[in-house]
């Protein structure tokens, strides 16, 4: 690969460092991190929810959690699948695969 399409792959990327270490091995702990953000987001919107059950109005603790709650977990995912994608289009264009 040319200097140029590494430098277009590295801005492309972000977080995924190209000639650090593998990056299925760099994409892979983000995908366990993810797991991790996952599970403590709901951690949180349980608590909400439960809060919420205490005091009689289990309906505006499942508001409160989708809304706060629900858009980021999503945030996050969408951010993963696209990087993803990304790391996935770079590895085809790496090993010379094709390019669609």
């Amino acid at each position: 690969m040319d200097v140029d399409r590494e430098a277009y792959w590295r801005g492309k990327l972000g977080a995924i460092r190209i000639g650090a270490e593998p990056v299925e091995a760099q994409l892979r702990r983000r995908f366990l991190a993810m797991l991790v953000i996952t599970g403590l987001t709901a951690m949180i919107g349980l608590m909400l929810l439960a809060i919420f059950v205490a005091f009689g109005r289990s309906d505006v603790g499942l508001r409160v959690a989708g809304v706060v709650i629900l858009p980021a977990t999503l945030w996050f995912w969408l951010d993963y699948w696209t990087l993803r994608g990304r790391v996935n289009a770079y590895r085809r264009e790496r090993d010379g695969g094709p390019a669609g």
